[in-house]
C-alpha cells in the first residue's frame, strides 16, 4: 500500500513540476525576452537592497550622504544587475523555445491519437 502511495506522490510532484515548467514556458514566449529580462534584473535589484539592509553602517553612511543612494543605484546595482541577468535570461528564453518546438509536437500527435 505505501509503495503506491508513494508512487502517487512522485507523480504527483512531477506534474506540478511539469505545469510550472509550461507556466514559465507560457510567461516567456507570450511576454518576450525584454520582459523577462525586466523581471530578472527586477528580482537582483531587489536581492541588492535587501543585502544593503542587511549591513546597517553601510546603510546609513549611504543614508547621511546626500544623493548616494541614487548614485548606487543609477551606477552600481542597475548596470550590475542587468549584467548579471543576460546570460541568465538567455537560456530561459533558449529553453523555453526548445521546449516549445518539442511539447507543440508532442502535444499534436497526442491530440491526433
Amino acid at each position: 500500500m505505501k509503495k503506491v502511495e508513494c508512487k502517487k506522490q512522485k507523480n504527483n510532484i512531477s506534474l506540478g513540476i511539469y505545469k510550472v515548467q509550461l507556466f514559465v514556458q507560457q510567461l516567456v514566449l507570450t511576454n518576450g525576452k525584454d520582459w523577462l529580462m525586466d523581471v530578472v534584473s527586477g528580482l537582483i535589484e531587489g536581492f541588492a537592497d535587501k543585502a544593503l539592509d542587511l549591513l546597517p553602517t553601510l546603510k546609513a553612511l549611504i543614508d547621511k550622504v546626500p544623493g548616494a543612494s541614487f548614485i548606487l543605484h543609477k551606477f552600481v546595482i542597475t548596470p550590475i544587475s542587468t549584467k548579471l541577468a543576460e546570460p541568465v535570461v538567455n537560456l530561459i528564453v533558449a529553453w523555453a523555445e526548445k521546449n516549445a518546438a518539442a511539447n507543440s509536437s508532442s502535444l499534436v500527435s497526442y491530440l491526433l491519437h
